[in-house]
C-alpha cells in the first residue's frame, strides 16, 4: 500500500489517499488520533509511507496498525522529516515528529526491553539524517500463532 499517495501514485501498489486524485485507488481518510487502516490483518506485503506518518498524532497506534495489517516479512518504507528539520515544525498539519531511534520500542531489544506490542517485532535500517529527512527501511517479524 502507498499511504497518503496524493499526486505520487505507484504502480503495483494500492494507492490510498483522503482525496480523490488521479491514480488514487482507495479514498480513505485515516483518523490522526485513532488510526485504522482499511485492510484485513496479515494482508499487506509492503507499506510505502512518504510524508504521511508525521500527519498522524498517535504514532504508537499507527505503527501497531502497520504491524496488524502486515504479513510476516513485510517491508515498510517510511520517509518523514526528522525533528531537527525545520519542515517538521513549519507545517501545522504535522502532529508528530520522528528521530533516528523512535522505532526502537518495536525491536527485539526495545528500550530497556519494554515493547508496545507482543504481536510483532521489527528490524530496521535508517538512511538520511534529522536535518534533511529520515528514511526507515523496516522488516516485520511475527511469531507463529498457536
Amino acid at each position: 500500500m502507498n499511504l497518503g499517495c496524493a499526486n505520487r501514485p505507484l504502480p503495483g501498489y494500492v494507492n490510498l489517499d483522503a482525496q480523490d486524485l488521479p491514480g488514487v485507488d482507495m479514498v480513505y481518510e485515516v483518523d490522526p488520533w485513532r488510526p485504522v487502516l482499511p485492510f484485513e490483518s496479515d494482508s499487506v506485503e509492503e507499506i510505502y509511507s512518504n510524508n504521511f506518518n508525521e500527519h498522524i498524532a498517535n504514532t504508537v497506534a499507527l505503527i501497531n496498525e502497520f504491524g496488524r495489517v502486515s504479513v510476516e516479512g513485510a517491508r515498510w518504507f517510511i520517509l518523514t522529516p526528522g525533528y531537527l528539520d525545520l519542515n517538521s515544525w513549519r507545517d501545522p498539519g504535522h502532529l508528530s515528529h520522528y528521530e533516528e531511534r523512535c522505532l526502537d520500542f518495536w525491536t527485539e531489544e526495545g528500550f530497556d526491553n519494554r515493547h508496545y506490542t507482543d504481536r510483532f517485532r521489527i528490524t530496521y535500517t535508517l538512511d538520511g539524517d534529522n536535518e534533511h529527512g529520515l528514511e526507515f527501511h523496516v522488516v516485520v517479524h511475527k511469531p507463529p500463532r498457536p
